[in-house]
This record gives C-alpha cells, structure tokens and sequence, in this order.
C-alpha cells in the first residue's frame, strides 16, 4: 500500500551560512552546528511542522543570531508565536517572579512600578543591582554600588547585589532590563545564560535625546517581548532604525517622571548659607572626547566651583554622570581618580554645596530653582519642573529632531562662555526672570505629557501591559 508522509526538506546551502561555521569542507563546527539548529527549528515552526513551544528551551543568545539571519517579517511573526507559548506557560503559574536589572542606582525606574508588583499576589518583584564588571575594581564604582543598595534599602525595595561575575541568581520569569548594555553585566544575565522561557522587558534608562541610531538594535531592543518607551516620537525613531522594525514598542511615557504628577513629593534639604539662597543643580556629562561627546566639563569645571565659592547666595547640588569620573582622569583633567574625588570633596566642604550621586534624585529636580547641563536624558526630565534650564554647547553634539525642537525653546550658552553661564544664573535664576516659560509648557504639553495622552501614569500603564498579557 502507499504510505504518505508530509515533510519539508531543508537545503543547508541556502542557510546563511560562512566559513566560520564549518571545520573542514564537508562538516560543521559547533558554532555552525548551533546555527543550523536554530535555523531548521524557526523554519518548521513557520511551517506548523513543530510547535513553537521547540524554542522555549534556548537561550536568547540564539535569538540574537536569528533576528541577523532571517527578514524581520519571518522574525517577528516566530517571535510572536514564541512569546505567546512563554506567556502561557506564566499564566499557569500562581507566582510570577519579576527581575528589575540595572547596573548604577541613577538607573531606576522609580518606585511606583515596582509597588504596583509588590501589590497583586501573583508577583514577586526583586531588584538585582549589578557591580558593573568593567570596572569592578576601582572603589568610587564599589563605593557608589554599595550606596544604592543601601538606597534601595532604605525604601524598602527587596534587592539583591549581584557583585561577582559567577553569582547565580533564581530564574526569573519576567526580567525588566533597565539598561541596553548587557556586556558589562555578571553572567546571570547574558544572553546566552538566558532562557527563552524567561520574557525580557525593555525600559530605558534615560529620556531620548540622541541621533544616534546604534542603541536601536541593542539586544534588550531587537529581542524583547516588550519595550516601554517615553515619547511617539522615540518610536518613530526606534521604528526607523531597529533592524527589526520594532513591533513590540509602546509609548508609555517616562515612568521616573511619574513623581511629579503625584501630590505627595518628598523634601530634598539643600546646604544654605543664606536663606532663601538660589537653588541650582549643576549635572557635568562624561563624554569628554568619547561616546557622544556631549561634555563641557573640562573648560568649565573649575569656573563653577570658584562661583559657587564665591556667591554665598546660591546654593548647589553637583549631580555628575556615574562615568564622568573615569574621563575626567582619561583626560587628563586630573591625574589620579584621589585627585577627581578630591575635587568632589572640595563642593562638599563647602557651606552651600553638596554632591550627590545614585537614584532618587527627583526630589532635588522639584526643590530646584532652575539646572544647568550638558546631558542628554536630563534635558527631557527637567522639563517636568516647568524650570528654566540652560544647555552647555559645544560643535560635536548630535541630538535627533525631537530634542532639537527642545533646544530652540531653551536657554543656551557655549560651554567655554562662563560670562554667559554666569549671566544666566543672575538674570535668570536668581532674579527669576523666565520669558521662555510659555514656550516650554506648550511644548510639553504637545510632547511630554504622558499622562494627558493616555489618562494614566508611566508605571500603572507599563504594569497594565505587563499584566493584561499574562492573565488567563
């Protein structure tokens, strides 16, 4: 009798495959082996031959390779059968461990989306703050880990220090990565240490400021089962330049912003030798000569101390990006990391002044009187004060249409003009005279009122969409 059988043959000389998959003419080497796996296994879950179900059991690493190899359609539409088996596997399960990832306290979401977790049963939320493995021995970086966790703490966050490259951690079953750098994470939280069976979430770190396009196919991009990002106009721009076209972002709004919609703000104690003095937050950004090389620090760095110094009337918080340290003695501003920190110690010691470094630095952003900065994610947040700002130039930033529009309604200076940074502090700051005011509120009302466009907070709508997918 005749038998049928229905099958697909598969022609390894139509996969992407280069001559580093292979050992010899004729046989693969593991790299190559693991590839064709890979491949095979997406090919007959498109065609229903195997379910999809097959990928739960590798790792994201693999996914990395696909979202390369294959067009984005075939990609998305094998990473949408993918996500929904792993959802219905977590829909079966009573507890739902939620992993919060970060590597430097300034990272954090804000406390309300975890809450929202810590309150429904069905969660157990945990916040791993990695020691950054780059840099794990300079103590500045150990000194400024081990004073986030303490923040956390303090809040009543349950976290964990994950401070070797070998500690092992439980399985999550959600991971929201706060950062898009997963190399300078421990182990745990690699790609090829993750199972599929665990979801990963994307929240960026900072408010979208850049041109530049390279973070758009960063794994936590290219590889989530979802991304919450701050504006329509950064999915525009992720939907632009993803390699996979970005099908899994929502505009969420800025979850870290969530405090100044809320009526219950804290009380930040600013260092006075006056009262009544100028409040004003100095952030100095790290891209010296690399990265986006948005920085002005090395031509202005002692002018603001010597001001600060000398005008008892103002009173400053000095808020330097957690890299800056490393450049400024790249540099060569100062000779020795003692040589920075001493400096750092100079703004303490003195009686109007302090540095402060880690999260929760929103209270400092409401009690200000107004910020001056070279820094990209800063520029966006301030903007929730309704504060005047100004933004330190120089010819090599690069900033996308969106936060060039910002920069039309904001005060401006070169970052070598001291005479014109002083000018703001005194005609603009201390005698609280703003005629920019109007323009920025309209502009974020049209952009930057997430609460406005979706009738709900960053964290209660990145939590609805988190749970609404993961209910039977």
């Amino acid at each position: 009798y005749e038998r049928i059988y229905d099958f697909t043959v598969v022609d390894l000389f139509d996969l992407p495959l280069g001559y580093e998959c292979f050992y010899n003419l004729s046989h693969l080497n593991l790299k190559g082996a693991r590839r064709v796996s890979t491949l095979i296994d997406s090919h007959l879950i498109e065609k229903n031959i195997i379910p999809a179900e097959t990928l739960l059991s590798t790792n994201y690493d693999r996914l990395d390779e696909l979202s390369r190899e294959l067009d984005k359609n075939k990609f998305n539409a094998l990473m949408s059968q993918v996500f929904e088996a792993a959802e219905s596997k977590l829909r079966r399960k009573d507890k739902i461990r939620v992993g919060f990832v970060l590597y430097d306290a300034s990272m954090w979401c804000g406390d309300l989306l975890y809450r929202l977790f810590e309150s429904e049963e069905r969660y157990e939320p945990t916040v791993f703050l990695c020691l950054r493995q780059d840099q794990k021995t300079e103590p500045t970086v150990v000194r400024d880990f081990h004073h986030g966790i303490e923040q956390f703490k303090e809040k009543g966050i349950n976290v964990i220090a994950v401070e070797e490259e070998e500690t092992s951690v439980e399985r999550q079953d959600i991971i929201l990565f706060l950062t898009p750098y997963l190399d300078v994470l421990p182990k745990a939280f690699k790609l090829k240490n993750l199972s599929v069976e665990t979801l990963l979430a994307y929240i960026p770190y900072g408010m979208h400021t850049s041109s530049n396009a390279g973070i758009c196919n960063l794994p936590p991009v290219s590889l989530a089962w979802k991304v919450f990002v701050d504006t329509t106009d950064t999915v525009n721009f992720y939907q632009s330049n993803c390699r996979t076209g970005f099908p899994r972002g929502e505009c969420s709004g800025y979850p870290k912003m969530d405090y100044f919609f809320s009526d219950n703000q804290s009380v930040y104690r600013w260092k006075e030798a006056q009262p009544g003095s100028t409040k004003i937050i100095w952030a100095p950004h790290w891209s010296i000569n690399d990265g986006i090389k948005y920085s002005t620090f090395q031509w202005n760095y002692k002018f603001f101390y010597e001001y600060a110094q000398a005008h008892s009337e103002t009173s400053w918080v000095v808020k330097p990006h957690p890299n800056l340290l490393f450049s400024a003695v790249k540099e060569k501003l100062f000779s020795s990391v003692e040589e920075f920190e001493e400096y750092l110690a100079r703004w303490n010691e003195l009686p109007n002044a302090k540095v402060e470094t880690g999260a929760y630095y929103y209270d400092i952003f409401a009690s200000s009187d107004g910020m001056i900065l070279d820094s990209g994610s800063f520029t966006l947040e301030y903007q929730y004060t309704h504060k005047p700002m100004l933004f330190l130039r120089r010819e090599s930033q690069q900033f996308g249409k969106f936060a060039f529009e910002l920069m039309k309604r904001t005060y401006c200076a070169d970052g070598k003009n001291v005479a014109k940074i002083a000018e703001f502090i005194e005609k603009i700051l201390v005698a609280k005279h703003d005629p920019m005011v109007e323009e920025r509120l309209k502009f974020f009302n049209e952009h930057l009122n997430y609460r406005k466009n979706t009738g709900m907070l960053a964290s209660e709508y990145v939590f609805n969409a988190l749970d609404r997918s993961l209910k039977s």
